[in-house]
């Protein structure tokens, strides 16, 4: 049986010295890549709110420690933001109507050229009624994805859910100024 010599032990652990210190700089490198970044998101936000509607905006965020270039939302396809739209804004598709503004926050219309890190953009993003005139179905979930790329290029999707509902209070109840309080 064949057993190592003192010089091949040497270069044995040399050897494993050399991958382990590669696989670590790779793995900081990694590590820096993916905590120096842009991270993107969106939420739909109350613009303002009241008894009978409440309007809102969608804010596409970022929250990484660097700009975001070229952010554009997609949703899976306009039949499922449809589904979360009430039926009689079918009818209603003109070029400055609500529903023109909420789509062309999915199309190329849309897209963000620079997100500077730590800021927002905001859109009109319809609104909900406690009758039938409602745009949107109160508490729908609309699937999207958010591409964008840094500055030297690297892409990134993310996929997530926005649901249509008030951000004032996150389980809906919330504390009433009164008049006397001002």
């Amino acid at each position: 049986m064949y057993w190592p010599s003192p010089d091949d032990w040497k270069t044995i652990v040399s050897s494993l010295a050399l991958g382990v210190s590669l696989i670590s700089l790779w793995f900081a490198r990694r590590s820096w890549l993916q905590s120096n970044r842009p991270i993107v998101s969106a939420a739909v936000e109350t613009h303002a709110g009241g008894d009978e509607s409440i309007a809102y905006n969608l804010v596409v965020a970022n929250t990484g420690n660097r700009p975001a270039v070229n952010v554009r939302l997609f949703s899976a396809n306009t039949q499922i933001i449809e589904k979360c739209m009430a039926q009689w804004v079918e009818n209603f598709r003109g070029p400055e109507t609500t529903y023109a503004h909420v789509t062309r926050c999915f199309s190329s219309e849309g897209e963000i050229p620079l997100l500077l890190n730590g800021k927002n953009m905001t859109n009109s993003f319809g609104y909900t009624r406690g009758n039938n005139h409602t745009f949107w179905h109160y508490g729908a979930s609309l699937p999207i994805t958010i591409s964008y790329s840094d500055l030297e290029g690297r892409k990134y999707r993310t996929s997530q859910v926005i649901k249509i509902k008030d951000s004032a209070a996150f389980a809906g109840g919330m504390w009433q100024v009164s008049k006397n309080d001002s």
